[in-house]
C-alpha cells in the first residue's frame, strides 16, 4: 500500500514538473460569430487561423490563461481566414472571404501592433438579382502602447475602413464612398487578488468619424472587467456607451462571457452581446454571439 501511495505521489510530482516546463509557440483555432439587428440584417462568420509567437510562451499555471502572452511580452504574427455571410433587407445573402493579417511586437516597454484585411465582392439586390453593387472594402489598424506600470499598458490606436460602391446599373441608387476613422486610447491592467485569483480591467475612449457625403462624429466609452477565480477560467462583463451624430450607432451595449482552459493547451470562450439603440426608428439594435476554441502547440 505504501509503495502505491509513493508511486502516485511521485507521478503527480513528475506531472507537475513537466507542466511547469511546457511551452508553446503557436496558438491556432476557430471562431464562429453571429449578428442580427432590427433592420433585418444578418451576419454569420466562421474564422480559422492562428498566431505564431517569436519566442516560446511558458504555460505558467500561476498566470491567467488568456494573459500569458501579454505578461510574458511575447511578440507574434497572426493570420486568419474568414468566411462571412451577410444579408440585409435590400441585399441578398452574400459570402465574402477576407484574409486578416495582424501582429503585436514588444520592444522593451513599448508595444507596437498592426492589422489589415480587405474584400472585393458583388452584392446582388433582392428586388432584381441581375443588379448588384460591387463593394470594395479595406481595413487597417495601427497601435503604439507603453507599459506605464508593471501590470498596465496604455495604447493609442488608429483604425480606418474605406469602402467604395459601384452600381451595375444607373437604375440603382448611387451610394457615396464610405470612410470610417476611429482613434482610440485604451488601458489594460492585470492585477492579482491573491492566490490564484486575478482581475483584468480594460478601459477605452474612442472618437469615430464617418465620412459619406457628409461627416458625422461619435464618441464611445468602454469599461470591461474580467475576473479569474482561478487562473484557468474567467467570467467577464463589458459596458459601452456611444454618443454622437450617427443615430444607428448611438446607444448602450452590454456584453457577458466566459472562458475556460480545459487543459493547459485547449481553451474555449463564449460571449454574448446586446446593443440597444437610443433611437428605435434607426433599427440599429442588435444581438451578437461569439464562440472561440483554440489549441496551443
Amino acid at each position: 500500500m505504501m509503495k502505491k501511495i509513493m508511486s502516485i505521489a511521485i507521478a503527480a510530482l513528475t506531472t507537475a514538473n513537466l507542466y511547469a516546463a511546457e511551452a508553446y509557440n503557436i496558438e491556432a483555432g476557430a471562431q464562429h460569430y453571429t449578428m442580427s439587428n432590427d433592420a433585418n440584417s444578418k451576419i454569420n462568420m466562421t474564422a480559422i487561423g492562428g498566431t505564431y509567437y517569436l519566442k516560446p510562451i511558458t504555460m505558467d499555471a500561476s498566470q491567467p490563461f488568456a494573459e500569458m502572452d501579454v505578461l510574458q511580452k511575447a511578440s507574434g504574427v497572426s493570420v486568419h481566414y474568414m468566411n462571412m455571410n451577410t444579408e440585409t433587407a435590400d441585399l441578398a445573402s452574400t459570402t465574402v472571404t477576407p484574409i486578416q493579417l495582424s501582429g503585436k511586437f514588444y520592444v522593451e516597454d513599448f508595444v507596437f501592433s498592426f492589422g489589415n484585411s480587405s474584400y472585393d465582392k458583388n452584392f446582388h439586390v433582392k428586388a432584381n438579382a441581375a443588379n448588384y453593387y460591387g463593394i470594395k472594402s479595406t481595413s487597417t489598424v495601427f497601435g503604439v502602447g507603453y507599459w506605464v506600470l508593471p501590470n498596465t499598458t496604455v495604447t493609442i490606436k488608429n483604425a480606418k475602413t474605406d469602402s467604395s460602391y459601384a452600381r451595375s446599373t444607373t437604375s440603382l441608387a448611387n451610394i457615396h464612398d464610405l470612410g470610417v476613422t476611429t482613434n482610440t486610447v485604451t488601458s489594460h491592467t492585470i492585477a492579482s487578488l491573491g492566490g490564484s485569483q486575478f482581475i483584468v480591467l480594460d478601459l477605452a475612449y474612442s472618437q469615430v468619424k464617418v465620412d459619406q457625403s457628409t461627416t458625422k462624429n461619435n464618441t464611445e466609452y468602454v469599461g470591461k472587467v474580467r475576473y479569474y477565480p482561478e487562473a484557468k477560467y474567467f467570467v467577464e462583463s463589458e459596458y459601452t456607451i456611444n454618443r454622437g451624430d450617427m443615430a444607428g450607432n448611438k446607444g448602450k451595449t452590454i456584453m457577458v462571457g466566459g472562458g475556460y482552459s480545459l487543459t493547459p493547451r485547449l481553451v474555449v470562450m463564449l460571449t454574448t452581446e446586446k446593443f440597444n439603440a437610443d433611437d428605435s426608428s434607426s433599427k440599429g439594435s442588435s444581438k451578437t454571439s461569439t464562440l472561440t476554441a483554440g489549441y496551443r502547440f
